[in-house]
């Protein structure tokens, strides 16, 4: 449970996440990043990506389904290749995952940087 909420299971390619990374993250965490890294701020802000069932995924209706209640949910392909549409998260930073279709790459933005 992330937030208080169940995430559904995934998977990904073996090798796609290092030690101490994921494709999870805490709404606060991600407001923290958005906040602390002007870099960041502009990819979630250039609408590129969206933030569902607590991960950041690129913005294709490939990647993103929508509920009963029409929000934005993981599609099921997005469930079995989450290193293809997901940005991977680590302690300390982030990291845009190189295999991300028309994803920009980023390596170790740190959150500490900037401030809102």
């Amino acid at each position: 449970m992330v937030d208080g909420q169940y995430v559904r299971g995934y998977s990904f390619e073996a090798g796609a996440l290092g030690k101490n990374q994921t494709f999870t993250i805490p709404y606060a965490d991600l407001f923290k990043a958005y906040c602390f890294d002007r870099e960041f701020k502009k990819l979630i802000d250039s609408g590129q990506f969206v933030f569902t069932d607590r991960h950041l995924v690129l913005n294709n209706e490939k990647y993103i389904a929508r509920n009963q209640a029409g929000n934005a949910t993981l599609s099921e392909y997005a469930l079995t290749h989450m290193d293809e549409c997901c940005v991977v998260f680590s302690k300390g930073g982030i990291a845009i995952n190189r295999n991300i279709k028309g994803g920009e790459v980023l390596h170790a933005v740190h959150a500490e940087r900037r401030s809102c």
